[in-house]
């Protein structure tokens, strides 16, 4: 995929954040499709722009264990209460009885559950004037839990869950006094 506003050529720096009104919100589309794209990817702007902000998180918790105190700010307790709220549909639909090669085919319906009300999650997290960029957001949170065809998880969906976070401190949303929380708290 690209990356969000990560791959916005209007970022010149790590410390420099997007401008919200500069921007025009549009639904990312997969691109990675071969090793060529790989390549290309891989000495772009987003993929650097992402590997820093990776890099700036692992920072932030060197000789921290998970059980460790850290601050959670208002934002990312709004994500933690939306991922509780996502999570607790795994008891909302329970896994089919019957037995299947790979996965459960429920996590289909759930994932389907996530699509349909991944606008109103970003509702309730983002403040009102960055709703604009749900359209872009959407697929890196929904993405971040796997995929329904395949009924799989693995760490191209990891990768989608952190552009989804990373996405939103491009947007100047999350400061580097999160950075701790959204290692312990949120990505765990």
């Amino acid at each position: 995929n690209e990356v969000c506003p990560v791959s916005r050529s209007s970022m010149a720096n790590d410390n420099q954040k997007l401008a919200l009104a500069d921007q025009a919100f549009i639904e990312p589309k997969k691109q990675i499709n071969d090793q060529n794209n790989i390549n290309k990817y891989t000495t772009s702007e987003a993929y650097i722009r992402l590997t820093r902000f990776i890099e700036l998180l692992n920072e932030s918790v060197v000789n921290k264990k998970i059980s460790d105190p850290c601050f959670v700010s208002e934002l990312v307790q709004k994500v933690l209460d939306s991922l509780d709220t996502i999570m607790s549909w795994i008891d909302e639909i329970p896994p089919l009885p019957t037995s299947q090669r790979f996965g459960n085919k429920a996590f289909r319906d759930w994932v389907a559950r996530l699509e349909q009300n991944a606008s109103t999650i970003h509702r309730d997290i983002l403040p009102p004037q960055f709703h604009d960029s749900i359209i872009e957001l959407t697929p890196y949170l929904t993405g971040g839990f796997g995929n329904a065809t395949r009924i799989d998880y693995g760490s191209g969906h990891e990768l989608s869950f952190v552009s989804w976070i990373c996405c939103m401190h491009l947007l100047d949303l999350f400061q580097e006094q999160d950075y701790s929380a959204l290692v312990l708290r949120v990505f765990t």
